[in-house]
């Protein structure tokens, strides 16, 4: 016990010695540190690297300055820095006053001090890094430095005047000044509070408290706590703000409570008081106010989460409720989402900002409202991207920007790139002075595109759809925001209503006076399937120098123009709405105008509306030439152009063009145009013509119209017209010049009545018209004259002429409304004079004068008035005979009744061989006829013209008849050859014919009593009976001559019965060759041709003849065609020659008889015989009347009594037949058989008889007779033929 109780004994002693000894030392070192604290700048780099190998980083000190106070050394450093091995932190101090604590730091061995104040600190941090909470794996020295210092080393210390600088990632760096911080370590406890204010953005400071647990930083937990009451952040804002605008306070009042957990703030909550903000703009007071609210604020793995409650943001007009904010960090991407956010609330801040800023003035002028329902966002270095929901948005029109209201739709953008989709129901587009009135719509969508393309921006629509009651649109646009902003636009319109397309017209890009003229132009239909094209840049519209195209076009349907108050309107309008650049341009289809079909162009035209004088209006169609006259008399041009039209009386389909020039700066309108014919007609007026085939250009400018190429015809005659009128001082002057040259013929067979070919050779003529318009009536003189220099005319003597010989006819007219005065005269003594009644179209006074003088006065009625000293019937009747039939079948038209004929005419030729002469003649009306009583040299007759043409005919009554022919008579076969052999059509014209001639004869033919009727029938012309009696002979004929499209066929049939034929060919001078005979002759004829038409040729039928006891001679018969036809008379020359002695007296019979066919002027028979008192004679054979050729076979069969003197004339001479005459009283009952045969050929001139051979037999002879001195040839005493 006791070795232990010494043990300690020596053990306590050893310690008191050694706490002497250091007490001692302990002492001297205190001693030694304070006398050495003064000197302790020359021991800065000790102190430096003493503080560096402490905290382990690298400390410089700018100066050092010490002293001892109560509790041991008290040192001031200056400009100290820590320095850092990376660019994420960075500290510095201005000033440090640090009192160490000598026991504590002596008894931890670390520098441990009582009170540190800090002055000018600034820290430097990446508040990425900050805000993601300490990672210990990388913490750098530094870090552990200053927490080694400030969180565990000093048990407190203050800050003063010193700054935290925040590096952020995309933007300038946010410093947070601390005004003053006081911090107190206590163990486990850390605490700090003060103020801090964000320079730059507050001017006065916030106040914060941060409590903390915890040994190591990483590992602490505990709260932060913020506060601001009336926080200003003018300083900030007014950096934003242009100059014009002065704030009066910007005040942020919160409280913020943040949860720290492991040495990072994990929840940062903030409620939100009253935060204001007002400001005074042209010199009103505004003011805008974020109300009471929540956030809340948390990291998240690799970021951080902010949330907000509902907010409200008011203003001075309103208030905004319901704003929600939501934001995200990532790693390097931020997003976030709005929600909530009524887009006026933006107003007062973007009229608090937009002075500098033009799309900000844009949308403060727009004033757009409606729910940001959500907005979401996120954010990385390089790229970001957006997206937001519009509800119910509304905005006000502002320039070309329309206003909208209940307008939905999506946003989406990016770096570089935007996209809006935008749909509204049941609205309307609002336009500020754009368009007169708004838009309204069933249903809009829209799709915007914002594009960055190359260094410029680009806008584009490729979608919009407008739905309305009054329109139908599409469009795409594309808009470059280049230095020249470039748009390319494409719209499409559909069921604009025409009257409503006055609130379509773009009034800015519009003249003023345009838009009023189409909104009073433009009365009705429905604009179809527009379309606009824009492409340049905006400025240069309306691109006077190609520097672009716009182009806007629609089709018109079923529409209504008026495009001058004076004019008719348009209607049933098909045309396209063309606007070009600073053109415009109307085209139409078709349209009625004034019940004119306009089909091929209505076009309305200004070629700039920016420099609009003149709109014009041209109209093209083909159109009948009424409806164009009466478009005329409803338009101005009614009394010029209309009365032209209506005096000309156009008809038909024409081809018109119609310009008129609408003056917009002053109130004119010219109209002028051409109108075109092909195959029209027209009815002039006065002097009543009918023009046909009209082909060529009428032109026309207001009141002046020409024409100088216009051909025509008249009756199918063609000429050329030319025409010009204006407007004089009291009426409008028309004239009008027709020029022909026709072939005379072809002038004639054009006539509306058949006519013969009456002319040869050309002949031209010429008519001027000048007519007289005042506007209500016409008056007019017209003059034709026409050359026949060249012409040939074939009209009846004395006005037949021949080419070369001059002469002419003119015409003189003049009239007015009611009437019209026509005269004619014609170089040969003709004269006509007429009075025209335009009401009735009758001319009612008429004189017509053949001959004599070349002057007359006007009766009622119609007369002629003939002086002729020779003429011919037949051209008169082919002349005259058509246009009576025409008068009869279709009245008299034009003409007026007939009052008197009367007249001398010389010598009238019939024939060529029959005239009559020095015939008196006077036609006056009865009852029911025109008698005429014509009476001459050769004739005294009565004829009726029955004004029943066709029924009653003409009746003809003559005491005598005594037609004389003249010349010498023509062999037949000269007349047949001069006969034209043309159709006689006149004949069907020919009315019926009855006449009744007491004595008629024609030349030394004397007919006795005649009686004639003709009759036309549907098949043709027919002589119903034809009778002459005259000394008990008489001829009866009937027949018909049917017409063909040739010349017809001629069909007759009669009889010629005669007591004595011979004494009646030897009083007509036609035969001695025959006499005696009674005559019995039927026949039954016909050929081709008309009555007048005889052709030997195409001669058919039968005859019959038979003629009784009588003789025939050898003396002509003097065309007797009867005998010539057998050529009897040269047979008898032949038997007087070969039997002299039994024919020397002639040839008589007991009868004559045969039957004849004819076949194309052929005659055959096979039965004509002669009973001859000397023998009977058989003719057989033919004869052909067109060659006048014979061939016949004539058998002569002898009597007995005659046979013997024919054969003893055989056989003996002459002399010995005389003695055998004797025989005949022997032998009168007895006949000897003999035949003598002959040949009849040749021509009719010539024919040739030939004896072909003889028959003869024995006859017993009595012994008396003596024998002949010379014998006869054996044969002929044999009995044998003699001859062939």
């Amino acid at each position: 016990m006791q070795k232990v109780g010494r043990l300690c004994l020596f053990c306590l002693h050893k310690l008191w010695l050694i706490a002497a000894i250091s007490l001692v030392l302990l002492a001297a070192l205190v001693s030694i540190l304070r006398y050495s604290l003064p000197y302790a700048d020359h021991y800065k780099s000790q102190i430096e690297q003493l503080l560096s190998n402490q905290y382990g980083t690298e400390v410089r000190i700018g100066e050092l300055s010490a002293s001892w106070q109560a509790r041991g050394p008290a040192l001031l450093l200056q400009d100290l820095e820590f320095a850092s091995e990376s660019q994420q932190l960075g500290f510095s101090v201005a000033s440090a006053r640090i009192h160490l604590h000598f026991w504590h730091s002596l008894r931890s061995l670390q520098l441990r001090s009582s009170h540190v104040e800090l002055t000018g600190v600034e820290l430097r941090l990446v508040a990425d890094h900050v805000l993601a909470g300490s990672d210990t794996s990388h913490q750098e020295p530094l870090t552990d430095a200053l927490e080694q210092l400030f969180f565990r080393q000093l048990q407190q210390f203050t800050i003063q005047d010193s700054r935290v600088v925040l590096e952020l990632a995309h933007s300038e760096p946010l410093v947070l000044s601390v005004r003053q911080l006081s911090w107190r370590n206590q163990g486990q406890r850390h605490q700090g509070q003060g103020a801090i204010a964000v320079q730059g953005v507050t001017g006065n400071s916030l106040s914060f408290v941060l409590d903390l647990y915890g040994e190591r930083l990483d590992t602490t937990f505990g709260q932060l706590y913020l506060q601001s009451e009336q926080l200003d952040i003018q300083p900030w804002l007014s950096q934003f703000l242009p100059e014009l605008v002065e704030l009066d306070y910007a005040h942020v009042n919160l409280q913020a409570w943040g949860r720290v957990e492991q040495g990072a703030i994990q929840r940062i909550q903030v409620d939100l008081a009253d935060n204001t903000l007002g400001w005074q703009l042209e010199q009103q007071d505004h003011w805008l106010k974020l109300s009471q609210g929540q956030v809340l604020w948390y990291p998240v793995e690799r970021g951080w989460s902010l949330f907000s409650s509902e907010l409200e943001l008011s203003s001075s007009e309103q208030s905004y409720p319901g704003i929600q904010l939501q934001l995200h960090r990532i790693d390097e991407q931020l997003s976030g989402r709005l929600q909530g956010l009524d887009l006026a609330a933006l107003q007062p801040l973007t009229g608090l900002i937009a002075e500098q800023r033009s799309e900000l003035q844009l949308l403060t002028r727009l004033q757009p409202a409606g729910q940001l329902s959500e907005l979401a966002w996120a954010m990385q270095p390089d790229d970001w991207q957006l997206q937001a929901k519009l509800d119910q948005v509304q905005s006000q029109p502002y320039a070309d920007i329309p206003g909208v209201e209940r307008l939905s739709g999506d946003l989406i953008a990016a770096a570089g790139f935007a996209e809006l989709n935008l749909t509204s129901e049941d609205s309307a587009l609002q336009w500020q002075g754009a368009f007169s009135q708004p838009m309204q719509y069933q249903q809009l969508q829209a799709e915007l595109q914002l594009r960055n393309q190359h260094g410029f921006w680009q806008l584009r629509m490729p979608r919009f759809q407008l739905l309305g009651p009054d329109v139908q649109a599409e469009a795409q646009l594309v808009l470059n925001f280049t230095e020249q902003a470039e748009l390319f636009l494409l719209a499409a319109a559909d069921g604009v209503a025409v009257a409503n397309a006055m609130h379509f017209y773009p009034r800015r890009y519009m003249p003023g006076s345009i838009i009023d003229y189409l909104s009073e132009a433009l009365l009705a239909g429905e604009v179809r399937n527009a379309a606009t094209l824009w492409h340049g840049p905006v400025a240069q519209f309306p691109f006077q120098h190609d520097e672009g195209i716009f182009q806007s076009t629609g089709q018109v349907t079923q529409g209504r123009m008026r495009f001058q108050p004076d004019w008719p309107e348009l209607t049933e309008v098909e045309a396209v709405l063309w606007f070009e650049n600073s053109q415009m341009k109307i085209s139409s289809s078709t349209a009625q105008l004034q019940g004119l079909t306009v089909s091929d162009l209505v076009e309305v035209r200004i070629d700039d509306l920016f420099q609009a004088d003149t709109l014009w209006i041209d109209i093209a169609t083909t159109a009948d030439a009424t409806e164009v006259e009466r478009l005329m008399q409803q338009s101005p041009l009614a009394a010029t152009v209309g009365e032209a039209l209506a005096y000309v009386g156009l008809q038909g389909q024409v081809q018109g063009k119609l310009q008129l020039a609408v003056g917009l700066a002053e109130a004119a309108v010219r109209a002028q145009g051409e109108v075109w014919f092909d195959d029209n007609h027209a009815y002039l007026k006065a002097p009543a013509l009918k023009l046909e085939q009209i082909r060529g250009r009428l032109g026309f400018d207001n009141d002046r119209i020409d024409a100088s190429d216009i051909q025509a015809s008249w009756l199918g005659l063609p000429f050329a017209v030319q025409l010009a009128g204006q407007q004089a001082q009291q009426q409008y002057e028309l004239t009008v010049q027709l020029d022909g040259q026709q072939d005379a013929a072809q002038m004639l067979s054009q006539l509306p009545m058949p006519l013969p070919e009456l002319a040869s050779g050309d002949a031209s003529w010429t008519l001027q018209l000048d007519v007289q318009l005042p506007g209500d009536g016409f008056s007019y003189q017209a003059q034709l004259q026409a050359n026949f220099e060249q012409t040939a005319l074939a009209l009846p003597a004395p006005y037949t002429k021949a080419a070369g010989d001059g002469s002419a006819l003119e015409v003189w007219v003049q009239g007015d409304t009611e009437q019209s005065l026509i005269r004619a005269a014609y170089s040969e003594p003709l004269y006509f004079q007429a009075r025209l009644q335009h009401d009735s179209g009758v001319m009612d006074q008429v004189l017509l004068r053949l001959g004599g003088r070349h002057y007359g006065v006007l009766e009622p009625g119609m007369v002629v008035d003939i002086e002729l000293e020779a003429t011919e019937l037949m051209p008169w009747l082919e002349l005259l005979l058509p246009p009576l039939t025409t008068a009869s079948e279709q009245g008299s038209g034009v003409w007026p009744a007939l009052n008197r004929v009367r007249g001398r005419v010389a010598t009238l030729q019939l024939t060529d061989q029959l005239a009559l002469h020095q015939t008196l003649f006077e036609l006056a009306p009865e009852d029911d006829h025109w008698a005429l009583q014509l009476n001459g040299a050769e004739l005294a007759s009565q004829w009726r013209f029955y004004h029943d043409w066709h029924q009653g005919g003409i009746a003809i009554d003559m005491d005598y008849l005594r037609l004389k022919a003249s010349g010498t008579e023509q062999p037949q076969a000269e007349v047949l050859s001069a006969l034209e052999r043309q159709p006689m059509g006149w004949l069907q014209q020919l009315p019926p014919i009855r006449l009744r001639c007491q004595d008629c004869s024609y030349g030394s033919y004397a007919l006795g009593q005649l009686t004639a009727e003709v009759v036309n029938t549907e098949r043709g012309l027919e002589l119903a009976r034809l009778q002459a009696d005259y000394k008990r002979n008489r001829l009866q004929l009937s027949g018909f001559w049917q017409p063909d499209y040739g010349l017809g066929q001629s069909h007759f049939k009669g009889s010629l019965t005669s007591p004595n034929l011979g004494s009646l060919l030897s009083e007509y001078e036609l035969s001695s060759a025959i006499s005696g005979s009674r005559a019995d002759i039927q026949f039954d004829v016909h050929w081709q041709g008309s009555p007048l038409q005889f052709d030997l040729a195409s001669l058919g039928g039968t005859a019959s003849w038979q003629l009784g006891e009588g003789s025939l001679s050898e003396v002509s018969d003097k065309g007797a065609r009867l005998f010539s036809l057998f050529s009897l008379n040269s047979l008898v020359r032949k038997l007087r020659l070969d039997f002299r002695d039994v024919f020397s007296k002639g040839f008589f019979y007991n009868r004559m008889q045969g039957d004849i066919s004819l076949h194309q002027g052929v005659a055959q028979t096979s039965n004509s015989t002669i009973d001859g008192v000397a023998g009977n004679l058989s003719i057989q054979g033919y004869a052909d009347l067109v060659n006048r050729k014979l061939d016949y076979q004539m058998t002569l069969v002898p009597k007995v009594t005659s046979s013997l003197p024919v054969i003893i004339a055989w056989m003996v001479n002459p002399v010995s037949g005389l003695a055998a005459l004797a025989l005949d009283e022997m032998f009168t009952s007895a006949e000897v058989i003999s035949r003598v045969n002959f040949t009849v050929t040749g021509t009719f001139d010539e024919p040739v008889v030939t004896e072909v051979n003889r028959h003869s037999t024995e006859v017993p002879v009595p012994v008396r007779v003596a024998q002949p001195q010379n014998e006869t040839e054996p044969e002929e005493q044999n009995g044998q033929p003699h001859g062939g």
